[in-house]
């Protein structure tokens, strides 16, 4: 959830992590949500990313990818979760600096007390590998000249649709993953309006949410995007309907100690409604294999 494609996201989103009697909880989820069963939007936001990881199929001693971590909630579940393998290497990378500094922060805390054998590496920058960026270039965990193992599970949760291109992070992702490995994401398409009046607003919409036009791509043609670039057992599941509806009710409904980012996130959900009930917008979970 990115209402700007200049770095909006700070630390303010803590303050929608809490439970439902309204007291502030420890985590610092912002994600849509996977609201199926889930009242509040930390369990919303976690029931997202443990959706994106069980597809990820994560292996034991395996070396894992999280891209776009906000500030460390999805790599502590990687880390954590009673149901995920003890991993050998976890690498996150965000472009937000304040979030990068917060997850250094919490999650080399965590798996210093938890987990004190995994490898853990952070990075600032871009999702996409850049070879023009100089030195940090060499160290992004996407360079495919990277002598660094292989991963053997990448995800992004709520994010990719930011990417310049997406289609180019899956690209780079396919080169840096093992064979048999496993890319899963959780992501917003769309499916391409008619009326042209409405492609309009959805173009608009994608400027509002910092969004590139060419990442607004159907399910089935992402489907095609990921078969083309080499990846096998590509499945793309429409969990629309357990997104949208929930999120804008929760959005307009939200009420914080400050009245301007209650309006704020008024104003998003009112956002995230036109979009889903008149712009043809849709949510989905991608997962897909690099062959053996």
């Amino acid at each position: 959830m990115r209402p700007r494609k200049t770095e909006p996201y700070g630390l303010y989103h803590t303050k929608l992590n809490r439970r439902k009697d309204g007291t502030q909880t420890a985590t610092q989820w912002m994600n849509v949500g996977y609201w199926k069963e889930c009242n509040t939007f930390p369990e919303a936001c976690e029931a997202l990313a443990s959706k994106v990881i069980a597809a990820a199929r994560c292996v034991p001693g395996g070396h894992v990818l999280d891209v776009g971590h906000g500030s460390g909630d999805s790599l502590i579940l990687h880390a954590l979760y009673p149901s995920s393998p003890k991993l050998e290497g976890l690498t996150g990378i965000t472009s937000n600096k304040d979030q990068y500094e917060e997850a250094g922060r919490r999650v080399q805390d965590t798996c210093r007390r938890s987990m004190p054998e995994i490898n853990l590496q952070l990075y600032h920058g871009d999702a996409i590998f850049h070879p023009s960026n100089g030195p940090q270039a060499s160290a992004h965990p996407l360079d495919p000249s990277s002598t660094l193992p292989p991963f053997t599970a990448i995800t992004a949760i709520d994010c990719a649709y930011h990417f310049r291109s997406r289609n180019k992070f899956l690209q780079q992702s396919f080169a840096r993953l093992a064979p048999g490995g496993f890319i899963a994401l959780a992501d917003m398409n769309i499916v391409s309006p008619r009326s042209p009046l409405r492609r309009v607003l959805a173009r608009a919409l994608c400027r509002i949410l910092g969004v590139p036009w060419e990442n607004m791509i159907s399910p089935s043609t992402y489907a095609q995007q990921l078969i083309d670039i080499g990846f096998a057992n590509v499945e793309v599941e429409d969990i629309t309907s357990e997104v949208f509806p929930r999120l804008t009710t929760f959005l307009k409904s939200e009420t914080t100690d400050s009245p301007q980012l209650g309006v704020a996130w008024w104003i998003m959900g009112e956002v995230f409604r036109v979009w889903w009930t008149i712009c043809g917008g849709t949510y989905v979970i991608a997962k897909a294999e690099k062959p053996q």
